[in-house]
């Protein structure tokens, strides 16, 4: 959670913690609400 605090972009989550695209989503969006958009699921 503290990696994705510094950034928005999904790519540098997924390549650092080999996390999926829709993983690395969620994180961006619950620690920056105020991006807006939806999260597929």
């Amino acid at each position: 959670m503290d990696e994705a605090r510094h950034t928005v972009d999904p790519v540098v989550l997924m390549h650092l913690f080999g996390l999926s695209a829709t993983a690395a989503m969620n994180y961006i969006a619950t620690v920056h609400p105020e991006q807006g958009g939806s999260i597929r699921r």
